[in-house]
């Protein structure tokens, strides 16, 4: 989970040296892991994509972009709010962790 602190929202924060070294191999890992994906979906007819599920502070999440992710795997929309809710709980309780640690 990446966890932006608050200092990092100003325009003028500069990023660790060491925040962008880590988060520089976590998206060649995840640019990896997809390709690799793509490659044997392709072989087996999957179709391979990359969902995003934005997490703010306070356990807040964006519900335009959560319902379109909703729809996108096939999701009942009924059963849309409950999964939300519980998406909402668990960045919670990370954020809880994080702020604890």
């Amino acid at each position: 989970m990446w966890k932006r602190r608050q200092q990092s929202l100003r325009s003028s924060y500069t990023a660790p040296e060491r925040l962008l070294s880590l988060w520089k191999r976590q998206q060649q890992s995840l640019t990896s892991l997809l390709t690799g994906l793509q490659a044997v979906g392709q072989v087996k007819g999957w179709k391979v994509q990359q969902i995003v599920f934005v997490g703010w502070t306070c356990g807040s999440v964006h519900v335009e972009s959560f319902n379109k992710n909703m729809k996108a795997l096939g999701v009942l929309e009924s059963k849309w709010d409950p999964i939300r809710q519980k998406l909402v709980r668990r960045l919670l309780e990370e954020q809880d962790k994080i702020l604890r640690s």
